[in-house]
């Protein structure tokens, strides 16, 4: 599921402390701001965090209580 929200991202690179703005964002005549991209990148990096997170934990406590075989 995290990796469904990933393919969501704008995708943006760090480089130098950063931000690099892939030219497929931008096309002719539109203006971009760099603020709402960072803060729809960093909204999804944490809801696919919360989700691989709860998956993990989820499976940890499926297998917590299934039964062992002797």
């Amino acid at each position: 599921m995290g990796l469904a929200v990933q393919a969501f991202a704008p995708r943006l690179k760090i480089a130098n402390n950063a931000f690099i703005i892939p030219p497929a964002l931008i096309s002719e005549g539109q203006v971009v701001l760099p603020a709402e991209l960072i803060e729809k990148e960093r909204r999804l990096q944490l809801l696919s965090g919360l989700l691989t997170v709860g998956g993990a934990l989820g499976l940890a406590f499926y297998y917590l209580r299934r039964p062992r075989a002797p």
